[in-house]
């Protein structure tokens, strides 16, 4: 399953999901799936969407049972000045949220004249070290040493991540450069974050 998160330049907020769930929502467009890496939606496809995600949540709501008989963990999403309480064990209620975090996301990129943008998480995590982005975005690490030191260091201490060596480092920094993530710092071999690298969440 292809994995993208949908992020904005007007809020933090992120949804992470599969790609399926949120393609019968936005307008029709053509990419290939095994290689897209993003996709930008503003203006009128924003309107678009915003009717496409109510209509769906009418439908779904249809279809949603509560089961009241067992202690259930509720989510709480404010939709339309209601606060609708979900239950994710159940897979239309799951649904719902995800449609009503991603009208909320829609509704203040319209609201504030900005944009809606599709990251393809399958295709970037196959191409970027997840741990030199996130160090690189949360400014542990300005250069190339200081990542791979920083690596070496979580590696010690969290038997999750794994060393790795300078030519993936090396891969991940040229890929994220070249494709806008992050930029060149004033100090040689130093780098920075951009901010669509701040609107991906790897």
């Amino acid at each position: 399953m292809i994995r993208i998160s949908i992020s904005s330049n007007v809020s933090n907020k992120n949804i992470s999901v599969g790609l399926n769930d949120v393609l019968c929502v936005l307008p029709s467009f053509k990419f290939n799936l095994s290689n897209w890496r993003e996709v930008l939606f503003w203006g009128e496809e924003l309107s678009f969407i915003e009717q496409a995600i109510i209509d769906l949540i009418k439908e779904l709501e249809k279809k949603r049972v509560f089961d009241n008989s067992r202690l259930v963990p509720y989510v709480e999403l404010n939709y339309g000045g209601d606060i609708w309480k979900l239950n994710y064990r159940n897979e239309t209620d799951f649904k719902i949220g995800i449609f009503i975090s991603l009208f909320n996301l829609t509704r203040r990129a319209i609201d504030c004249d900005g944009f809606l943008i599709l990251f393809n998480r399958t295709f970037l995590d196959g191409m970027i070290d997840g741990n030199v982005f996130a160090i690189l975005k949360e400014g542990r690490g300005v250069s190339a040493i200081d990542i791979y030191n920083e690596v070496l260091s979580l590696a010690k201490n969290n038997r999750i991540v794994s060393p790795i060596s300078a030519d993936t480092i090396g891969h991940s920094i040229e890929k994220l450069l070249d494709w806008g993530f992050i930029d060149r710092g004033k100090e040689v071999d130093s780098y920075k974050i951009t901010a669509k690298g701040y609107m991906l969440q790897m």
